[in-house]
């Protein structure tokens, strides 16, 4: 009877040494939260940002990203922005839909210093699209990925791009392939899917 009772307080005395030891380190000093910047709507047409996906750093030091729901005007399909260290909020550009809509997931840091990502709509076809910008701010589309009716190569990314460590970016698209359940795809650091 005596070990048992031993046995039933070991766990209990566990747990709380745990308890301790997560609550110090939650409360370890020389943590600090701080706005750097605020996104905000307006009138449900022109607003600043909401629903942001992961930043990346790009090698000048500042942080860049995009949302489906960044940009101004009514017809407001993302837009990529940059966020410096300071918290001074530059957007960079705007879709408008031939050039892509909706990013989804994270921008990729290509090994040239340039942000990739995908959009779930947009292009000529409507498919989607890989989009390619500069710090700066000037998007090109590498590739557009088809409609459904002819969509070998996939439609409807819905991933962000994954950069392996020789320079190569992979990524998912939600339809399309020979089954039709969606593809995997890889672009080259020469841009071809």
């Amino acid at each position: 009877m005596h070990s048992l009772s031993r046995w039933r307080r070991g766990p209990a005395v566990s747990v709380m040494l745990f308890v301790m030891f997560l609550a110090t380190a939650i409360s370890s000093p020389g943590q600090t939260y701080t706005v750097l910047s605020s996104f905000f709507r307006f009138q449900g047409l022109s607003f600043s940002g909401i629903n942001t996906v992961p930043l990346v750093q790009g090698f000048d030091g500042n942080f860049y990203g995009w949302s489906p729901d960044l940009g101004s005007g009514a017809l407001t399909y993302g837009a990529v922005f940059q966020l410096t260290p300071g918290g001074t909020l530059t957007y960079l550009h705007s879709f408008s839909g031939p050039d892509g809509k909706y990013p989804v997931g994270g921008l990729a840091l290509g090994t040239n210093g340039n942000l990739y990502g995908t959009t779930s709509q947009g292009g000529p076809k409507d498919g989607g699209i890989i989009s390619k910008s500069t710090p700066a701010g000037a998007v090109t589309t590498v590739h557009n990925f088809c409609t459904p009716a002819n969509s070998s190569d996939g439609y409807n990314p819905q991933s962000g791009l994954v950069l392996a460590g020789n320079g190569i970016m992979w990524g998912t698209t939600a339809g399309g392939g020979p089954k039709f359940e969606g593809t995997i795809f890889e672009l080259s650091t020469g841009g071809t899917v």
